[in-house]
């Protein structure tokens, strides 16, 4: 396990969005902007918080997580299986390959 903190890394927010069309609870069954596919929950955020979406990246469970992302502006990743941080690490702009001078 990988203790982010000592990269600087934090959890600013945590945000749901309790409403579906189909919900058994009749206050949430609605549509909402917020609910993924759509970008509602991440515009939200970019909002609230100064993220420089160009060196953003969202990593997603779902295929909904992914498109969500991409309708924000922000590179998503599909995250199946397997070691979270051997996903991540190439993602990451420190590891990218660097062109050679």
């Amino acid at each position: 396990m990988v203790d982010l903190a000592k990269f600087g890394a934090h959890v600013d927010a945590f945000e749901y969005c309790p409403f579906h069309p189909d919900a058994s609870i009749e206050r949430y069954r609605r549509a909402s902007y917020r609910r993924k596919p759509a970008a509602g929950m991440i515009n939200d955020l970019l909002e609230r918080f100064p993220v420089d979406v160009s060196r953003s990246i969202l990593i997603g469970d779902k295929s909904t997580d992914v498109e969500a992302a991409r309708a924000a502006g922000i590179k998503g990743y599909l995250y199946a299986s397997g070691q979270l941080a051997d996903f991540v690490r190439p993602l990451l702009p420190h590891n990218k390959a660097r062109p050679t001078e």
